[in-house]
């Protein structure tokens, strides 16, 4: 269903591991904690499918707070693809580098802190 090769020659993010880098780059982006909201979303009263959509905090990058998957059939594996999404979208960004390990956030440069990225991970002018 859902799988990420970041670039052609470079990490591959596994499903099952998404949620726990998304929660681990949280970790690290501030001297706060800062949690991510997952929301799952159901079109009939908890039946199938399921549409999950993640926000993550203010102190990450304009453009790299918001995600929502397309709808399916569980709600574990919608919200493994939304953070899966994110994955993506935050190595493009430079805040998990090449290894998917967080980049903290002293690490990154201040021109890196004010620039705007879509939801795909590119740099918005």
């Amino acid at each position: 269903f859902c799988s990420a090769r970041l670039r052609a020659t470079g990490p591959f993010a596994p499903l099952g591991s998404a949620v726990s880098l998304v929660h681990q780059r949280c970790q690290v982006m501030s001297s706060e904690p800062v949690t991510p909201i997952w929301t799952l979303l159901s079109a009939v009263d908890e039946l199938p499918p399921f549409v999950c959509e993640l926000d993550l905090p203010s102190v990450f990058p304009l453009g790299l707070r918001h995600w929502t998957a397309e709808p399916r059939p569980t709600k574990k594996l919608a919200k493994q693809c939304v953070a899966l999404m994110a994955v993506e979208s935050l190595h493009k960004g430079v805040l998990l580098d090449d290894r998917l390990i967080p980049i903290r956030h002293d690490q990154v440069d201040d021109d890196e802190d004010d620039t705007a990225y879509d939801e795909y991970g590119k740099e918005l002018h």
